[in-house]
């Protein structure tokens, strides 16, 4: 019995390096292409930003001056830009007063992470 755990034990490391091998040689699909299937869409209204809406298309804002126009309290009307996995639920986010309207499909493949963004770099 310890005879047979030995040769395991020593099979091991040549297994483990085979199955390496294998996975150096296969082609792998190109990284990250499921964020350039993104939506942007644009947010129009006044008073509170629905911020739940963030969660629940898990989006974030644009850019530095969309996420202080999400957090800036006014009657004005503003425009806020947002980048989502998922389209905005248009009938709820009238309900709260404000509007959505889907800008393009988002081409993020080569985002620059070094500029602001709190989701996904």
């Amino acid at each position: 019995m310890l005879d047979l755990t030995l040769k395991l034990i020593q099979l091991a490391p040549w297994v483990i390096s085979g199955a390496s091998l294998i996975c150096a040689l296969t082609p792998t699909p190109k990284d990250d292409v499921w964020i350039g299937k993104l939506y942007k869409f644009e947010l129009v209204g006044s008073g509170n930003f629905p911020a739940w809406v963030l969660s629940e298309c898990k989006g974030y804002p644009e850019t530095r001056e969309d996420s202080e126009r999400v957090i800036k309290s006014s009657m004005e009307k503003r425009t806020v830009t947002i980048v989502s996995q998922y389209k905005p639920n248009e009938v709820v986010l009238g309900s709260f007063g404000w509007k959505a309207y889907l800008t393009q499909d988002a081409d993020y493949t080569k985002d620059n992470c070094s500029e602001y963004h709190t989701w996904p770099c």
